[in-house]
């Protein structure tokens, strides 16, 4: 479990991040 590509995606992509963001949290 590492922060560091999750964090690194939000900061590169907020806007398409925002939406695999909310897949990968329900999983």
């Amino acid at each position: 479990m590492t922060p560091s590509p999750t964090k690194e995606v939000m900061s590169s992509a907020p806007t398409i991040s925002r939406r695999p963001r909310e897949e990968f949290a329900e999983k």
